[in-house]
């Protein structure tokens, strides 16, 4: 349920990242200026480039703004930083009761947006906005998304809603301004933070303009980093796995010595003998990789070194326009 203009939200931030979205930014801008003015006392847009190559800047201070309640905070990142520390970035400068989270490329609906205020009206602290079935884009995105959303929920003790686009109030906004790591995973650290949430759903739509910046070694890297930033379930399935193959080689071993003693058969020789040497050899270094990147991520977080660094902010107006 909706409210009628006449009975106007509080004021909202709209924190969006951004990289490459030259012809999306502005259609999403205004599209949400005109749709949105008559239901807010005001709107702030957080709009953060995370190191943009094209001309996202150029597009964005060409937007005509005509009214007071309208207000656009361009922070552009020295460098790509990626999307979650972006999203970091934005809240960090989020001020009002109200803060959204919504790609730039229209994927998003922002209709939600007012569906996810409501609820937040109604006292809940976050509002998570998840997408339903979707028959566009690469299948292996479509899958690999619902198998990395089982298996992060699995590896971790809460439940973990995958979705970057989100309504939150003040005191969820508050609470997250402490989480420094640089292995920032904001999915992850919203369920962490304990408020009280709704999630409501949406129907992905295509991409107006460009295509999605992760590739299928880009989505299998953010993979590992979230799994790894939401629990150690990986160093003890280690644990469990070595111990099974310990108890089945010895159990083997066993059978082997029964055989020789009770039937004569012959030990069976290099090829079993192999087999067994390379795929241990194999469980090894996968655990010791595992163990690699715990021990690496450490080594980064050790330094405490700045989630971001921004080159410049620019606010952009009807006064300063």
């Amino acid at each position: 349920m909706q409210k009628s203009p006449t009975s106007i939200y509080p004021p909202i931030d709209l924190v969006i990242p951004m990289y490459n979205e030259e012809k999306n930014i502005p259609l999403l801008v205004k599209h949400i200026i005109t749709h949105f003015t008559p239901y807010f006392e005001q709107i702030c847009f957080i709009l953060v480039d995370d190191g943009s190559k094209d001309n996202t800047y150029e597009a964005i201070s060409e937007i005509e703004i005509q009214s007071e309640k309208i207000k656009i905070d361009y922070i552009r990142l020295a460098r790509n930083f990626g999307k979650d520390l972006a999203i970091k970035c934005g809240l960090d400068h989020s001020t009002s009761p109200l803060c959204a989270i919504i790609d730039a490329d229209f994927q998003h609906p922002p209709e939600k947006i007012l569906e996810a205020v409501e609820a937040i009206q109604q006292g809940v602290d976050v509002v998570h906005i998840v997408k339903k079935e979707y028959n566009f884009g690469p299948k292996y995105r479509k899958y690999g998304s619902k198998f990395f959303h089982k298996l992060v929920n699995f590896l971790s003790d809460y439940e973990i809603h995958l979705t970057d686009f989100k309504v939150l109030n003040q005191k969820a906004v508050e609470r997250l301004r402490p989480f420094s790591e640089n292995y920032y995973f904001s999915r992850g650290i919203i369920d962490f933070i304990g408020l009280r949430t709704t999630k409501i759903e949406y129907e992905p739509q295509e991409r107006k303009f460009g295509e999605s910046k992760y590739s299928f070694f880009s989505l299998l890297r953010l993979a590992v980093n979230s799994m790894m930033a939401v629990s150690v379930k990986p160093l003890r399935i280690s644990i469990y796995v070595g111990l099974m193959i310990s108890i089945f080689s010895f159990l083997y071993g066993l059978y082997i010595l029964g055989e020789k003693i009770f039937l004569g058969q012959p030990i069976p020789g290099f090829a079993t003998l192999g087999t067994a040497l390379f795929f241990l050899g194999g469980i090894q270094l996968l655990f010791l990789g595992i163990i690699g990147e715990y021990l690496g991520k450490t080594f980064i977080e050790s330094k405490r070194r700045p989630q971001y660094i921004i080159d410049y902010i620019q606010e952009i107006s009807p006064e300063k326009k």
